[in-house]
């Protein structure tokens, strides 16, 4: 069975969904079979960052309701690896989805593909619940301020009470700029915060809008500063022992 991983934030507008579609692309290049569902039912986005919000047919509930087979109702992006995406659907609320069948068609889906990545929606409501109690890793994404910080906090405490086995943090949009002129909290402030395990540093690209309105992922573009750390990210979730150079 696959390894379930649930991306999570307390704090919307933290770039849950990036971290989601990027991680999920940088697994798929390292020659994983990965699939990377949207769990914000009535709110998605991960088709936008995708490029394929115009094309959607099928979507989670279809598979939820077996209305059609998992494989036949993604998106599989060879550009990027052996990836597929598993699009949220806008036309039922979360409160909607049974518990038990989400739950199980999750843990099915972990039987077809070495990861699962879960875009889960932020807070801590029953979308959130739904998703990470079937997850094996549980990834929260903090910004360095201290209201992400605060909503970080409540979030691993989340993890923690539905027993996943793996937690770790992404600080995302760093700047190291900011830390140096001390108007950001640097990395041990940070973790000393939060005490989860550090999975990486994705410092701030000023770039990322304009990849995701096109569509695009930032991965694919080995000259961003923050690329080596996506991928590295990634071999740390399979396993690899890459250590993190914090300056």
């Amino acid at each position: 069975m696959g390894k379930i991983i649930a991306i999570s934030s307390g704090k919307g507008g933290v770039g849950k969904t990036t971290v989601a579609a990027n991680l999920s692309a940088a697994l798929a290049q390292e020659g994983k079979r990965v699939l990377v569902v949207d769990t914000d039912i009535g709110l998605r986005n991960l088709d936008i960052v995708f490029g394929v919000q115009s094309v959607i047919v099928y979507d989670v509930t279809d598979v939820y309701e077996n209305k059609i087979a998992l494989l036949d109702a993604c998106y599989h992006f060879p550009a990027y690896g052996d990836l597929y995406f598993l699009p949220a659907s806008q036309a039922i609320d979360k409160e909607d989805i049974e518990e038990e069948k989400f739950y199980d068609m999750i843990k099915a889906a972990a039987n077809q593909f070495d990861f699962v990545v879960l875009d889960c929606p932020a807070g801590i409501e029953t979308g959130l619940k739904n998703a990470i109690r079937t997850a094996d890793v549980a990834v929260t994404v903090v910004t360095p301020d201290m209201a992400s910080l605060r909503d970080a906090d409540r979030m691993l405490q989340v993890a923690e009470a539905c027993n996943v086995k793996e937690i770790y943090v992404v600080i995302n949009k760093f700047n190291r700029k900011l830390v140096r002129k001390k108007l950001m909290p640097n990395v041990d402030e940070i973790l000393n915060r939060l005490g989860a395990p550090l999975l990486g540093i994705w410092c701030f690209e000023d770039r990322m809008v304009q990849f995701q309105n096109r569509g695009e992922l930032i991965v694919t573009d080995s000259r961003r500063k923050c690329v080596k750390e996506i991928k590295n990210s990634a071999k740390r979730l399979m396993g690899e022992q890459v250590p993190i150079k914090i300056r």
